[in-house]
């Protein structure tokens, strides 16, 4: 599936976090969407998103606001003229997923119990995109089929994803081929996915068809790997369909339909294999992190989730074999999402480390070339600083081209060399992943310079005048205060000053590079005492950094 195609999923996704409780019958524009589902569809869901809103599970998960969702939530929809509560429901559908290519046909569709506004949408779409919360030139890929109706085009044949308007009371996301799957389908109205249809018409609150038949042939080998084995009767079904509604807890109903009643009788078995798979890989995380008392609320969750998979109740009939199950109405999701906050918090801390481990050998290319680390900034006859060490490593990070643009004897903000830092963008190399917004020209990766420390304002330092070791000495530092990245501006090393005043802190923690080339995260317990022996290159103190 295409990434802008994925992010958009992920986007409704997101906003479909918690357990429902009671719809009401589906409104007529709803029942329209149902019309254009293909009863054997390979994929079809649907969520009622107002009765989601208002569960108990996410009233807690909203009053708890972990990483603070709400807010967020609040402030992109509202950019867009939109509230939570103006979502009625979501669903998608795929009629085939049997070749490569066919995820591309598949529709979406948001419905509204309000009106949107189709320009405000596409401004805000525009205004976030350049705060660098979507990806980069998102909005500006947009073109104008028609009034109300925009297009993304993809891959080498320039391929088009439809984003129509047109109703007020409803947003459609059309992929490349299912451009004609917005109209009611005209074929045979009942199929494998038909009663999945049918549950959403009458109030069920959340619904899920998936019919094997129109999935790839793989999946329905004769020959599957070992650990496929016990599950091939699944595989094998003629559908699966799950249902779920609520009063106080929520009821879960997931049957799977078989075409003969010896296939329903090994169906039910296969039901029985997993509901043991799960408690069992339940168990094996609530004994790996149930010592760590930092992941109590993760472990009540589990216990939780695996005492409703423990107490599921299996059954069969003729040609269906069933799993219900209970989960409580008032479960604590808020651990999930910090998971997903630390998730995502550890992503970038990984790209920013690899950003550091860049710059650190492009110093290190640099002194094998000319026997010396980079002054911290170039300087003119006259000794005024020119332009940044950050300009000087650019050979050594593949920005060779960038680096001849500049003119090396002129200051940072002269007007040739201003306008190359207007034109071009940072190298990502220089970028916080989480803090820097994209387009921005600003970096939070500095030297030291002077009174001792790594880097020297005019001169260059050689590894041997590191003489308390490369491994204890800062090379570069995540500063709280960015500067322009090709100015020569890094922080001007004072003995008497507390060091925790000078560095970007994430969780009481930050990210050094040091001399040897290696990138470690320091925490902010550390004393000022230990960070100012890290900061010096020669002073003779023994630095025990945590």
């Amino acid at each position: 599936m295409f990434a802008k195609t994925r992010f958009l999923i992920a986007v409704a996704a997101g906003l479909l976090i918690g357990s429902p409780s009671p719809a009401a019958p589906p409104s007529k524009a709803l029942e329209e969407v149902l019309s254009w589902v293909p009863p054997d569809s390979a994929v079809f869901f649907h969520a009622d998103v107002a009765a989601l809103w208002k569960s108990k599970p996410l009233e807690n998960l909203k009053k708890a606001n972990p990483n603070g969702i709400v807010e967020k939530m609040n402030a992109y929809l509202g950019a867009m003229g939109m509230t939570p509560e103006q979502f009625d429901s979501f669903t998608v559908f795929m009629p085939k997923l049997k070749q490569n290519g066919d995820q591309q046909g598949f529709c979406m569709v948001v419905t509204l119990n309000k009106p949107h506004n189709p320009k405000q949408i596409m401004a805000a779409l525009a205004t976030l995109s350049a705060a660098g919360t979507l990806p980069k030139n998102f909005a500006e890929q947009f073109k104008k089929e028609r009034e109300n109706v925009y297009y993304l085009e993809e891959g080498p044949q320039k391929e088009k994803i439809i984003f129509n308007f047109e109703n007020p009371n409803r947003i459609v996301f059309l992929g490349p081929k299912g451009h004609d799957l917005a109209k009611v389908f005209q074929g045979e109205k009942k199929g494998p996915t038909s009663d999945a249809i049918a549950a959403v018409a009458k109030g069920k609150v959340a619904a899920l068809g998936i019919n094997f038949a129109n999935m790839p042939d793989e999946i329905r080998m004769e020959n599957l790997p070992p650990q496929m084995e016990p599950f091939k009767p699944l595989l094998h079904s003629d559908a699966v369909i799950a249902t779920a509604e609520m009063s106080n807890d929520l009821a879960l109903d997931v049957s799977v339909r078989c075409p003969t009643r010896p296939k329903t009788l090994e169906a039910e078995k296969s039901i029985g294999v997993l509901k043991t798979l799960l408690t069992t890989v339940i168990g094996a995380g609530i004994g790996e992190v149930g010592k760590d008392e930092s992941m109590a609320k993760i472990v009540t969750l589990l216990r939780e989730l695996q005492t409703t998979v423990k107490t599921a109740k299996i059954t069969s009939d003729d040609l269906q074999a069933s799993a219900q199950l209970k989960i409580k109405g008032d479960l604590d999701l808020t651990p999930l999402v910090a998971i997903f906050g630390n998730a995502r918090s550890s992503a970038a801390a990984a790209r920013t480390t690899n950003n550091l481990k860049q710059l650190g050998l492009a110093m290190h290319n640099y002194h094998s070339i000319f026997n010396g680390f980079p002054p911290a900034a170039t300087i003119s006859k006259k000794g005024k600083p020119l332009l940044s060490w950050r300009v000087a490593v650019l050979p050594y990070i593949e920005q060779q081209a960038l680096y001849q643009q500049f003119k090396l004897d002129e200051p940072w903000d002269s007007e040739h060399n201003k306008k190359v830092f207007d034109e071009y963008p940072m190298p990502q190399v220089f970028t916080v992943e989480g803090v820097t917004k994209s387009n921005e020209k600003n970096t939070h990766f500095q030297v030291f310079r002077g009174k001792g420390a790594g880097f020297d304002l005019v001169q260059s330092t050689k590894i041997a005048s590191y003489t308390d070791g490369t491994s204890n000495t800062i090379m570069i530092a995540t500063v709280k205060t960015a500067v322009p990245w090709t100015k020569p501006d890094d922080v001007d090393y004072d003995p008497k000053a507390n060091p925790h005043d000078w560095f970007l802190w994430t969780n009481d923690t930050t990210l050094f590079a040091f001399a040897d080339g290696s990138v470690r995260r320091i925490k902010k317990t550390n004393t000022k005492e230990t960070l100012h022996a890290v900061i010096t290159k020669g002073g003779g103190e023994i630095a025990n950094i945590d």
